[in-house]
């Protein structure tokens, strides 16, 4: 069961942005993301930065990601890996981008869906959800950020999700995070991350 009141908005990150994130599918990048390729990833500390962290998210969420882009990387020294960013990325929807995504969540060391009620739809973050379940479940390296439109806006959510870590706040008026289990036990967000 989803308890909503912890849950973020789609606008609750945006007092943290600082980038420019294109909001189209083309292969577009951060200064920093912009020539990611497989020695990147595997590199703990390109860019000054010790891990990879898979976003997966809806395209048409880009302009909710960027501020939790932000917050990952000044607050805890992470790195997203968001896949319209890699310029290794096919242009069009093909098996090498299955392939490519496969790799990247094997090579990344942490998976968080960004998980909107349009994410929740897709078939591709659905499938992505399926990868990471075979190579991070088993040891708590994936979680799930659950995402509303607004307070008022119920969180579809699906029944298998409730399997999987959940990152909410800490209380209802904080910025800070935990990572909350199914056997009701938890962690920062801090601690998630760095484990």
């Amino acid at each position: 069961m989803f308890y909503q009141e912890k849950f973020v908005t789609k606008n609750f990150f945006k007092k943290y942005e600082k980038i420019e994130i294109p909001l189209s599918n083309k292969i577009a990048s951060f200064e920093d993301i912009k020539n990611l390729s497989e020695h990147a990833i595997e590199r703990p500390d390109y860019f000054g930065y010790p891990k990879y962290v898979f976003i997966s998210h809806k395209h048409s969420d880009l302009e909710y990601l960027k501020g939790f882009i932000d917050y990952l990387k000044s607050n805890y020294k992470i790195n997203p890996y968001i896949d319209s960013m890699d310029s290794e990325m096919p242009q069009n929807t093909c098996p090498q981008t299955a392939e490519r995504i496969k790799y990247v969540i094997g090579k990344c060391y942490k998976f968080i869906l960004l998980a909107t009620n349009d994410a929740l739809s897709s078939k591709w973050c659905n499938w992505e959800v399926g990868i990471a379940d075979k190579t991070k479940f088993e040891n708590n390296d994936m979680a799930i950020l659950p995402m509303v439109d607004d307070i008022y806006t119920p969180y579809n959510g699906n029944e298998y999700l409730s399997l999987y870590p959940r990152i909410e706040r800490k209380s209802i008026d904080s910025d800070e995070f935990i990572v909350k289990f199914n056997n009701d036990l938890s962690m920062s967000l801090y601690q998630w991350l760095n484990k």
